[in-house]
């Protein structure tokens, strides 16, 4: 490691006299991204101010600490081997795709942009009538940094190369505004937010990379208010940590994006000063809330399967995307 993390904790041990369950905070990158190993530091300081025991881990050191059945793991990341799974509590790993996440937020009543699956040939031509437009996106299921973002055009509908999973979405250019408008929140608690410039989709060399950030953004208090219920929503599902991105259409602000796992905050470290403080009140309320929220291990095994299988099909669209821009 080439860096020294800002907090030097000692290494949280029980000893047979704390009968109290240890929080595990996964996430991959922890000792090995400053940001992200000072953050969760500090949060662990700040936990251990109200009486919880909590200790961050990666998935390195998750195959050999003592977990007991008795503690909760917020996994920030999916873990992508059943057979490491400790016999505990975990939140964070469940497995909804991009269709399945819209779909939670308007039952919600959150605002979702104009999307639609389509289940044939023809009701994709169809879309095109519906939205008045010759141009729409395919978004496949997992983006990887927008790379699995698609313009279609209503002339190729018919290429055999053209394909689409269960999880994949069409919707229409959202032009009115090139500012993304990204929140980060944990059950009903808005962790921060700010804003990027988005170039336009239909460049051939656009990348999620590619956005720059404009600075931090102040949600209206509508919008607080339904990310909160989107976010308890996900919660009572096995869900943990998540992010939305927004985009203005006709006037109003509306969801575009939905990341249930592997969400980044080194930009949210940046605007948000009070991140590491956001970020604790959320842990504190769902470790005083854990009997209520129960995730089956069967589900979190079906999650398991799931990013699994995502992984293998998205690296591959990927490699294609990449090859042909």
């Amino acid at each position: 490691m080439n860096f020294r993390p800002k907090y030097q904790l000692r290494r949280i041990r029980r000893t047979l006299t704390d009968p109290r369950a240890c929080v595990y905070l996964l996430n991959e990158f922890y000792r090995t991204r400053e940001l992200t190993t000072n953050l969760l530091d500090e949060v662990v300081r700040l936990l251990d101010q109200q009486g919880i025991l909590a200790r961050p881990m990666n998935m390195e050191t998750l195959l050999i600490d003592p977990v007991e059945r008795k503690d909760l793991v917020l996994a920030h990341h999916p873990v992508m081997d059943e057979k490491i799974l400790h016999p505990c509590q975990w939140l964070g790993i469940i497995p909804l795709n991009r269709r399945q996440r819209l779909e939670l937020a308007q039952t919600v009543h959150a605002p979702v942009m104009p999307w639609r699956y389509a289940s044939s040939v023809q009701e994709l031509v169809d879309l095109f009538d519906v939205w008045k437009t010759d141009v729409l996106l395919l978004k496949k299921d997992v983006s990887l940094r927008a790379l699995g973002v698609n313009v279609v055009r209503r002339k190729h509908c018919s290429n055999p190369e053209l394909s689409w999973g269960v999880g994949d979405i069409f919707c229409p250019l959202l032009t009115e505004d090139p500012i993304t408008y990204k929140m980060h929140f944990w059950g009903k608690h808005i962790l921060g937010s700010f804003a990027l410039h988005t170039p336009p989709i239909e460049s051939r060399t656009f990348t999620g990379l590619d956005q720059s950030p404009t600075g931090p953004w102040e949600p209206p208090t509508e919008i607080h208010e339904v990310i909160g219920r989107l976010g308890e929503a996900l919660l009572r599902m096995g869900g943990g940590y998540s992010s939305v991105d927004m985009m203005r259409h006709n006037g109003r602000f509306v969801i575009v994006e939905i990341n249930t796992n592997s969400v980044g905050f080194d930009k949210m470290l940046k605007y948000v000063p009070i991140f590491s403080q956001n970020y604790t009140n959320a842990v504190v309320d769902i470790v005083q809330r854990r009997a209520e929220l129960v995730c089956p291990r069967a589900r979190i095994i079906e999650g398991i399967h799931y990013f699994q299988e995502k992984l293998r099909h998205n690296i591959k669209d990927a490699k294609k995307l990449s090859e042909a821009a």
